[in-house]
C-alpha cells in the first residue's frame, strides 16, 4: 500500500514538473512579469528539474556505492532548500504543482535511498 502512495506521490511529481515547465514558457511570453520574479522562477524550475535528474540517477548502477547515494541526498536536500522560496514566487496552480513536484522527488529520493541501504 505504501509502495503504490509513493509512486501516485512520483507520478503526480512528473506531472507537476511537465506542468510547471509549460507554464514557465507562458510567463516568459509575458512582458508584465517583473525580471526578479523571472529570475527567481528560473531557479525555482531547474533546482526541481535538477532534483527530478539526480532521483534518476539513483537508479544507475553506480548509485549502488554508499558514497555517491549519501552525496546525492545531501544535494537533493540542498535542492529542496533552494526550491522552495523560489517557488512561492509564482502565482497560480503551477506554483503548487512545481512544490508537489519538489516535495515528491525528495520523499521519492529518500525512499529509493532507504530501500538501497536496506536491500
Amino acid at each position: 500500500m505504501t509502495e503504490l502512495a509513493i509512486l501516485i506521490l512520483l507520478a503526480a511529481a512528473l506531472l507537476g514538473l511537465f506542468h510547471a515547465w509549460g507554464e514557465w514558457r507562458k510567463q516568459l511570453r509575458l512582458v508584465q512579469v517583473r525580471s526578479w520574479r523571472r529570475i527567481t522562477l528560473s531557479v525555482g524550475l531547474f533546482a526541481v528539474t535538477l532534483q527530478a535528474f539526480l532521483f534518476g540517477s539513483m537508479w544507475a548502477p553506480l548509485s549502488r556505492f554508499h558514497v555517491l547515494l549519501q552525496r546525492s541526498l545531501n544535494a537533493e536536500f540542498l535542492l529542496v532548500v533552494l526550491a522552495l522560496p523560489c517557488i512561492f514566487t509564482w502565482k497560480g496552480r503551477a506554483r503548487w504543482w512545481l512544490l508537489t513536484a519538489s516535495i515528491g522527488f525528495g520523499i521519492g529520493s529518500f525512499f529509493s535511498a532507504l530501500a538501497e541501504l536496506a536491500y
